[in-house]
C-alpha cells in the first residue's frame, strides 16, 4: 500500500475509535443520570490491536504493541478512585475472575485467570505475562515481564527479543546480540517451563521448545500473503 493509503486507513481507523468512544461516553452518562453508576460495573478491553500499517503490517499479525497491548478499562462501585492508571500485566483471563467477585458470584472451580480485585491499591499482579497464537505447527509465543518481550515462533524457531523501556517502538531484536544471551536463554527457559505447567506439549520437544520447518513450496495462506513481512 502507498504511504497516501496507508495515511488514508489510519484516519478512518482513528474516525471509529473516536465514535465509539463517544459511545461509551452516552453509556456512562446515562448510569450517572440515572442512577445506576453506584450498581453497575463497567469493564472496556478488546481482544486484539490493530497494526495499521506499522512494519507494513495490518491486523492483528503477530505480538508487536499494536497487535497485543490493548485497553482494559474498569468502572466499579467502590474500586478504585477514577483516572487511577496502572501498568500491571493483566489479560482477558482475567475479566471472568475480577467480574464474578465484583458481582459476588463464586466461579466453583479454578480458572487460570486472576481476580484484579485484590490489587487496586497495590501488588504485583503476576511476575510475566504470557500470550499465544495459532497452532501447532506454527505456534507463536510471547513472554512479557514489564521490559524485556520475548517472543518465540514454532515456524523456524524464530526468537525475538526486546527492551521496550530502551525501544519503545520494537525496532531493535536483541535475540542475537551477546550482551543480551543470558537473558534471551531465560526467557526460553520460563517459556518451556510455562508451556509444560500449562499442558502445551506440542511446542515442546524434550526439554526444548519445538521447531518446525515450513515446506517452502507450500502456498502461502491468503492473509500471510498480505499482511507484511513481519507476519511469521
Amino acid at each position: 500500500m502507498s504511504p497516501e493509503a496507508i495515511q488514508l486507513t489510519r484516519a478512518r481507523y482513528f474516525g471509529l475509535i473516536t465514535f465509539q468512544d463517544r459511545q461509551v461516553g452516552r453509556l456512562l452518562q446515562f448510569l450517572d443520570d440515572n442512577d445506576l453508576a453506584e450498581n453497575t460495573i463497567v469493564l472496556f478491553t478488546a481482544d486484539h490491536g490493530e497494526l495499521a500499517g506499522d512494519f507494513g503490517c495490518f491486523f492483528q499479525a503477530n505480538f508487536l504493541n499494536g497487535s497485543v497491548r490493548v485497553p482494559m478499562i474498569l468502572r466499579a462501585p467502590g474500586q478504585a478512585p477514577a483516572g487511577l492508571a496502572s501498568h500491571q500485566l493483566v489479560g482477558l483471563q482475567d475479566v471472568l475472575p475480577t467480574v464474578a467477585s465484583l458481582a459476588g458470584v463464586p466461579l466453583g472451580r479454578e480458572v487460570d485467570g486472576v481476580d484484579l480485585t485484590a490489587y487496586m491499591s497495590g501488588g504485583e499482579v503476576r511476575p510475566f505475562y504470557v500470550s499465544q497464537c495459532l497452532d501447532a505447527p506454527n505456534q507463536g509465543y510471547m513472554l512479557f515481564d514489564g521490559q524485556y518481550k520475548y517472543i518465540y515462533c514454532q515456524a523456524d524457531g524464530v526468537q525475538e527479543l526486546y527492551d521496550l523501556l530502551a525501544d519503545p517502538q520494537e525496532l531493535t531484536n536483541l535475540a542475537g546480540e551477546p550482551a543480551h544471551q543470558a537473558r534471551l536463554v531465560d526467557r526460553r527457559r520460563q517459556l518451556i517451563g510455562w508451556c509444560r505447567e500449562h499442558g502445551d506439549e506440542s511446542m515442546l520437544d524434550g526439554d526444548d521448545l519445538a521447531v518446525s520447518r515450513p515446506d517452502p513450496n507450500a502456498p502461502s495462506p491468503p492473509m500471510q500473503q498480505f499482511l507484511g513481512w513481519r507476519h511469521y
